[in-house]
C-alpha cells in the first residue's frame, strides 16, 4: 500500500501569506516525512471473527460506550424505542405507579431519557420477578447512585439521561410512582432498546450488585467519558505530522490517495487563514470549505458535507469534544472509523473568496477489517429555509417497490430485481433557527425514524431537545460523549446526536426526517449533517451554491446576541465569546449596538490578558465615545481598575426597586431589558446589599451583580427575603423582623425577557439566578407586595482607599433614561 497526498502550490498568495506556507512546509521536509498521514505499521493479523458477539451482559455493554471503532460494525438485534409524550392519562396508573415500558427478552436498554421531576420513583421488574430490582429516585438514577454515575448517567439543560446498559433475558417492565396527575402530565420519557433473537445471543440479565471486574470497567468508562477533550487530543497527536496544502478560491486538494484494505481510524484538520480574514469572513468560510470522500474509486464521493457542518460549526468555530469527533486546540479531529476495500480519497474544495492553507494528518490501519465491519462511512447535508413542512435529514434505499430516490444506486441480485445497501445511522448534527418571534413551536419538532423494511415507523422522539438529551431549550451549552448543544440562544440552536450502542440499522433503506406537524407557519432556517454506514458506497445529496449554503437574513439576529453571549460566558469559553462579539460588530458596524460590542470585545480579551492590554485601547475608544451611554459604561468600566475599593453594582429587575449597600442607596428604577452598573465604594469587614422590590406587573424577578476585586456577589439561594418592612430599613438588621431564605430561582434570562439592551460589562448577567419570591406558597397571583431582600458578606482588610471622587453620582431618578 502506498499513500500519495497533493497540495495546489501555484503562484504567490502575498509574501506574508507564502512566509507562513514556506516555514509550516519547511518544518514538515525538515523532519523527513513525506506524507500526511501515519499508517500504523503493525503487522497483518488474523481477521476477528465475523459475529459481532455471542453474549450480552452489563460487562459487553459497558465496554461498548467507548468502542468508536463499533460505529463501523453492522449492529446486531433490532432497535425499537417506547415513548411517552406526557405520563397522564396514558399509559394506565395503577396502585400509584405508572408503567413506561414492558419489554420481552432478550433484549437491553442502552439510553433513558426523561424530563422527570426530582420527586419522582423508578422500579425496574427484571425476568418477570414479582419485586422490582431496582428501585431509585430520578436523582439516584440519572447520576446520583453506583452504576448510574456521571457522565454515564446525568442531568443536564433539564433533561436527564442514562447510558448504563440494563441487558435482561426475559423481560424487564419500567414503573414510575410518586406523582400527581399535574407532575404525571408534563413528564415525558424515552427508553431506548435492542431487542434480540435469542437463538442469535445469550443475555444475562443485569444482577443490580457490581462485580469487582464490574466495577473497575465502570471506572474506566467513566474516567475516558469524563476527558473526551484529552482523548481526543491524543488522537490527534497520534495521526503524526501533518502535511500543509495551498488552497485558493476554487480549487480542491486531495490531501489522502490511499490504496486498500485499509481504515482511516481518525484525522485531524487546522485550518489557516489570511492575515487581513475578518473574524466574519473565517466564520463564513466554514461553509465554504467542502469536505468529500471517496471510497473504493467510485466516481461520486459517499461525503460531501461544508467542514464547519460535519464537525458540528456549522456557522463558526465553537470547541467541543465528543466520542467520535470534536475541536479542540484549534484543530478538527475525527474518530468515526472509515474502512475501505481498494482505495481511499480525501478532498477539501474551496468555494469561498480567500485563500486558506490546510494542515491535513491521518492514521491509517492497513489490517483487513472484519466482515461486520466493512460497512462505508457516509455523510450528507441537508438546508431547508421555509415556513412549514417536514424536514428530511436522511432518505437512502428503497422505499418500498417505489422508485429508488434521488442519489440511490440501483443494482440487481442476479434475478432482475432491485435491491438496495444495508446499513446503519450513526448520528446527527443539526442547527435551527427560528426568523420570527412565533416560531417559538420549532421546538416542538418530532423525530422520526421509519425503516422501508417495516411497516411502521420503529423510532419516534419526543420534541428537537430531547434528542439531543436536554429537557427543553433552556439556558444551557453543554458537550458529552454522545450529545450536545455547541451553540443555543432563543429560537436557535446548535446540537450533535451520536449513535453507537443505539446504532439503528436497516435492511433496504431508511427515511430520518424532523415533523413539524404543530408548528403554525413560522419562518425558520435549518441545516442537518446525517452520519450513516452502508454496506456499500453510495452517493449523497449534492450540495447546492455557496450563497444557498449560507444562512439567510435573520431578522431576530441582533436581539439575540446578548443571550447568546450569556452562554457561551457559562461554559467558560472567553475566546470564543471575544470572538462572537467582534463577529457581530463586525456584521452591523452601523447599529446602535457596535460600539457596545467592540467594547465588550475587548472586556472579554482583559479577562483573557489583563487590564494593561487594554487599558490604551479603552482611552481610544473612550475619546469618541464620552458623553453617549457606552461612554458612560466604559467611564465606569475603568474606574474600576482604579483602586480595591471601587467596586460595580449592577441590578435588572422586573419591578419598580430601591438597593442599597450598607445603607446607602445606590440604584432605583424598574429596568427589566437592561443591566444598570453603578461604581460604589466598598468597606473592609462586613457588608450588606439589601433591596426593596414592588413587583407591579405579573412575572417579576431580581437580578443583581456586585463586582469588586476580591469576590462577585451575586442573586441566588444564598439571599434572603421578607415579607414585612424591618424597623432600621434599609440596615436591615432588626432582630424582630422575620427572614426566609429564598427557595426559587432560575437562570437569567426568563424566556419572555430576551430581548435585552447591549453593555459592555461580561459575566454580569450571566452568573445570575433570577430570585423568584413571588411564587412561593401564600403569596397571590400577581403579588403587588413589597418585598425586602438582603445579602451579607465580607470583603479582606487590606482594601486601599484612594482618595478618588465617583465618576458620576450614585443616586439615581426614579426614571432610568432609555437607550
Amino acid at each position: 500500500m502506498k499513500a500519495r497526498f497533493f497540495g495546489s502550490g501555484r503562484d504567490a498568495l502575498g509574501k506574508s501569506y507564502w512566509l507562513t506556507a514556506i516555514l509550516a512546509l519547511a518544518s514538515i521536509m525538515g523532519m523527513g516525512f513525506v506524507s500526511g498521514c501515519r499508517r500504523d505499521d503493525a503487522p497483518k493479523t488474523a481477521p476477528e471473527p465475523d459475529a459481532a458477539f455471542v453474549a450480552v451482559t452489563f460487562a459487553h455493554g459497558l465496554k461498548a460506550l467507548t468502542n468508536v471503532m463499533a460505529f463501523a460494525d453492522t449492529p446486531t438485534g433490532r432497535s425499537g424505542r417506547i415513548t411517552h409524550e406526557g405520563l397522564y392519562p396514558d399509559p394506565v396508573v395503577s396502585n400509584g405507579w405508572t408503567e413506561v415500558a414492558g419489554l420481552r427478552g432478550p433484549g437491553c436498554i442502552q439510553r433513558i431519557w426523561s424530563n422527570a421531576d426530582p420527586t419522582l420513583q423508578w422500579r425496574f421488574y427484571f425476568d418477570n420477578e414479582p419485586l422490582p430490582r431496582l428501585e431509585l429516585g430520578t436523582r439516584e438514577l440519572f447520576g446520583g447512585e453506583i452504576p448510574f454515575m456521571p457522565p454515564l448517567a446525568d442531568s443536564v439543560n433539564g433533561g436527564r439521561v442514562t447510558y448504563v446498559p440494563l441487558p435482561y433475558a426475559q423481560s424487564l417492565r419500567i414503573a414510575i410512582g410518586g406523582a400527581d396527575t399535574a407532575t404525571l402530565s408534563n413528564t415525558s420519557v424515552q427508553v431506548d432498546y435492542r431487542a434480540y433473537d435469542a437463538e442469535d445471543v445469550t443475555v444475562e440479565s443485569f444482577r443490580g450488585e457490581l462485580s469487582a471486574y464490574e466495577r473497575a470497567i465502570l471506572d474506566n468508562v467513566r474516567n475516558a467519558w469524563q476527558d473526551m477533550t484529552g482523548l481526543l487530543r491524543d488522537a490527534g497527536d497520534a495521526c503524526g505530522p501533518s502535511q500543509a496544502h495551498y488552497l485558493r478560491p476554487g480549487e480542491t486538494v486531495v490531501w489522502l490517495d490511499e490504496q486498500g484494505p485499509g481504515t482511516l481510524r481518525a484525522f485531524r484538520l487546522r485550518l489557516t487563514f489570511p492575515d487581513e480574514l475578518t473574524v466574519l469572513d473565517r466564520a463564513r468560510m466554514l461553509r465554504a470549505l467542502v469536505l468529500r470522500f471517496t471510497w473504493d474509486d467510485a466516481g461520486y464521493p459517499s461525503v460531501d458535507v461544508p467542514l464547519g457542518d460535519f464537525f458540528v460549526n456549522a456557522v463558526r468555530p465553537s470547541r467541543f469534544a465528543s466520542l467520535p469527533m470534536g475541536y479542540v486546540d484549534g484543530r478538527y479531529v475525527c474518530r468515526f472509523p472509515m474502512p475501505f476495500q481498494r482505495a481511499a480519497r480525501a478532498e477539501l474544495r474551496n468555494d469561498g473568496k480567500a485563500p486558506v492553507i490546510l494542515h491535513a494528518a491521518g492514521r491509517l490501519d492497513n489490517r483487513p477489517m472484519p466482515r461486520r465491519r466493512r460497512n462505508y462511512f457516509h455523510a450528507g447535508w441537508q438546508t431547508m429555509t421555509d415556513d412549514e413542512g417536514d424536514f428530511d435529514v436522511l432518505q437512502t434505499g428503497l422505499p418500498g417497490t417505489a422508485g429508488l430516490p434521488t442519489g440511490a444506486i440501483e443494482e440487481t441480485d442476479g434475478n432482475g430485481l432491485r435491491t438496495a445497501a444495508s446499513g446503519h445511522l450513526a448520528g446527527t448534527m443539526l442547527h435551527i433557527t427560528g426568523m420570527s418571534n412565533d416560531a417559538w413551536p420549532i421546538f416542538d419538532a418530532i423525530d422520526t425514524v421509519t425503516l422501508y423494511d417495516e411497516t411502521h415507523t420503529v423510532l419516534r422522539g419526543t420534541g428537537l431537545a430531547a434528542a439531543f438529551n436536554a429537557g427543553g431549550w433552556s439556558p444551557g451549552l453543554f458537550h458529552q460523549p454522545m450529545a450536545g448543544l455547541v451553540e443555543t440562544a432563543p429560537i436557535r440552536a446548535q446540537g450533535y446526536r451520536w449513535f453507537l450502542t443505539d446504532r439503528v440499522p436497516f435492511e433496504n433503506g431508511i427515511d430520518y426526517r424532523w415533523t413539524f406537524a404543530h408548528t403554525p407557519p413560522a419562518r425558520r432556517s435549518l441545516a442537518a449533517t446525517a452520519y450513516w454506514y452502508q454496506s456499500r458506497p453510495q452517493p449523497v445529496n449534492e450540495l447546492p451554491s455557496l450563497p444557498e449554503r449560507q444562512p439567510p437574513a435573520d431578522p431576530l439576529d441582533k436581539l439575540t446576541i446578548m443571550c447568546a453571549l450569556f452562554e457561551i460566558e457559562r461554559i467558560g469559553h472567553d475566546d470564543e465569546a471575544r470572538d462572537r462579539a467582534v463577529e457581530y460588530y463586525e456584521r452591523y458596524p452601523n447599529s446602535i449596538m457596535a460600539d457596545f460590542l467592540r467594547i465588550r470585545a475587548l472586556a472579554y480579551e482583559e479577562r483573557l490578558s489583563g487590564y494593561a492590554k487594554v487599558k490604551d485601547l479603552y482611552e481610544t475608544i473612550l475619546q469618541r465615545v464620552r458623553g453617549t451611554a457606552v461612554g458612560r459604561e466604559l467611564d465606569r468600566l475603568k474606574w474600576f481598575h482604579g483602586g480595591k475599593d471601587h467596586g460595580l453594582f449592577a441590578t435588572q429587575i422586573n419591578g419598580r426597586f430601591r438597593s442599597y449597600l450598607n445603607g446607602e442607596r445606590v440604584e432605583q428604577g424598574d429596568n427589566p431589558t437592561a443591566l444598570v452598573a453603578r461604581p460604589v465604594r466598598l468597606q473592609p469587614g462586613t457588608n450588606v446589599i439589601t433591596v426593596k422590590v414592588v413587583p407591579n406587573k405579573p412575572d417579576a424577578w431580581m437580578s443583581l451583580y456586585l463586582q469588586t476585586h476580591y469576590t462577585n456577589i451575586v442573586s441566588g439561594k444564598d439571599w434572603e427575603f421578607a415579607r414585612s418592612k424591618p424597623s432600621d430599613w434599609p440596615a436591615a438588621d432588626c432582630p424582630e423582623t422575620t427572614w426566609y431564605p429564598v427557595a426559587e430561582v432560575q437562570r437569567f434570562p426568563l424566556p419572555r425577557w430576551w430581548r435585552l439592551t447591549p453593555n459592555i460589562f461580561p459575566y454580569m448577567q450571566s452568573g445570575n439566578q433570577l430570585v423568584l419570591p413571588w411564587r412561593g406558597p401564600g403569596w397571590t397571583e400577581p403579588p403587588f407586595e413589597e418585598t425586602y431582600f438582603r445579602k451579607t458578606f465580607v470583603l479582606p482588610g487590606d482594601i486601599e482607599a484612594p482618595d478618588k471622587p465617583l465618576p458620576k453620582p450614585v443616586l439615581i431618578p426614579e426614571k432610568l433614561p432609555d437607550r
